[in-house]
Parts: structure tokens; C-alpha cells; sequence
């Protein structure tokens, strides 16, 4: 079980998190849901990102990574930035334009 998901468990924890996304309006079982699976996926993928990105820097093949490689100048995705992509990703699917420059 990922850490996240057992800070869920801790009731201090959560409650910081919920009021921090919810604010002092009262959170329902439908917003603990929410809260609980789109953090623990979101987790999910900053974990597995960050564990693929280690993979590959540590790797034998890193010589045949370039010097103007991303992976050069890696640093760990936070859980803030993969909520910034995927609320990205939806303003994209949701405002199309023309090229990927003007978003």
C-alpha cells in the first residue's frame, strides 16, 4: 500500500486535506471518494513517473541519453504538478486551439 493511501487513514491528515480542497463547507461521503481516488491515482502516477525517471538515469544505457536530454536535469513530479496536468490536459480537450503554443 502506497503511503498516501494510509495518510488518508490518519483522520488529522485528511481533515487538513479536505478543508484545504473543500474549504469550510462540509464534506460529504461523495467528496471523501473523490478525494480519496483522485489522490491515491494521482499518487499512483507520480510515483511510477518518478520510479521510471530514476530507472532510466540509473541505467547502463544513460550513456546514450544526450546532453540536452530531460532526463539530464530531472527533478522528482510533485502530486501539485500532476493535478497542474491533468486539470491542463482537460482545459485542453474542453478549449481546443490551434496549435499546441497557443494553449
Amino acid at each position: 500500500m502506497h503511503a498516501f493511501i494510509s495518510e488518508l487513514k490518519d483522520e488529522s491528515f485528511r481533515l487538513r486535506l479536505e478543508k484545504k480542497l473543500w474549504g469550510k463547507r462540509n464534506v460529504t461521503p461523495t467528496k471523501n471518494l473523490y478525494l480519496a481516488y483522485y489522490n491515491s491515482f494521482l499518487y499512483s502516477q507520480q510515483f511510477e513517473t518518478n520510479r521510471y525517471a530514476q530507472a532510466i538515469i540509473n541505467s547502463k544505457d544513460q550513456q546514450l541519453l544526450s546532453n540536452r536530454s530531460r532526463f539530464k536535469l530531472w527533478t522528482s513530479v510533485t502530486l501539485r504538478e500532476m493535478w497542474n496536468f491533468i486539470a491542463i490536459c482537460i482545459h485542453m480537450g474542453l478549449d481546443k486551439k490551434a496549435t499546441l503554443h497557443d494553449y
